[in-house]
């Protein structure tokens, strides 16, 4: 009876990661590239807003693989309101989570809440991309005939 279970839950896992393997991928992505040591060379100004350019642009994938998962999971459907958590507070709450680990578990990396607001920007511009796009284009590409 418990070898059940645990096939059961397997199942589960694998059907979960599935539906949500955009998602899983970028966040695993971002997770990497935001532990890796950098070099010990200071950019110049230019270079540090690039940073915050690519904070953006790490988030709005994460945010919108997410709203992308969603699509193929539910169709082209109104979005509820979990939809809006899964693609807006938790990429945020793991960027805030990202920040904390830089600043505190690593030597080589710091934590910056500019990093993070750069992190909410990213987030903010997949919403439209995501809530209305996304399913007018899953709309186009579903019809039939």
């Amino acid at each position: 009876m418990m070898k059940n279970s645990h096939i059961s839950a397997s199942l589960r896992v694998l059907r979960w990661s599935r539906q949500h393997g955009w998602s899983l991928l970028l966040y695993a992505c971002v997770f990497v590239l935001s532990i890796i040591p950098l070099a010990d060379i200071q950019p110049p100004m230019s270079l540090n807003l690039m940073d915050k350019w690519v904070h953006m642009l790490m988030y709005f994938g994460i945010s919108s693989a997410v709203w992308l998962d969603i699509c193929r999971r539910r169709g082209a459907g109104p979005r509820r309101r979990a939809d809006w958590w899964w693609a807006l507070a938790v990429p945020l709450l793991f960027g805030g989570a990202m920040e904390l680990w830089q600043a505190w578990l690593t030597t080589c990396r710091s934590g910056d809440w500019v990093d993070w607001l750069a992190d909410a920007i990213g987030c903010a511009l997949a919403a439209p991309v995501g809530a209305w796009l996304l399913p007018a284009l899953w709309r186009k590409s579903h019809r039939k005939g």
